[in-house]
């Protein structure tokens, strides 16, 4: 058994931990191909993106705090239905 590499692995995992890295990056990074990783990184930005701001806003246009989307949306259902 490759003992060795099984204690740099080790060691690798516990200094991600330690720096806080979330596991699901240092594995893609680590240990899927190139060819592989690169869309779902792109996958992965694309809907962080798409759900990180409401619809019909713009990038430069993002609520001040969470609540005030929700509010938005209901006031603009309000007035819809007046």
């Amino acid at each position: 058994m490759p003992w060795l590499l099984y204690g740099v692995g080790a060691l690798i995992a516990i200094s991600m931990q330690m720096i806080q890295v979330p596991a699901l990056a240092f594995a893609l990074g680590m240990y899927i191909p190139l060819e592989l990783n690169v869309p779902l990184v792109v996958g992965g930005l694309v809907a962080h993106s798409c759900r990180s701001r409401p619809r019909g806003t713009s990038r430069w246009q993002r609520p001040q705090h969470p609540g005030h989307a929700d509010r938005l949306r209901l006031h603009r259902a309000a007035r819809s239905w007046a």
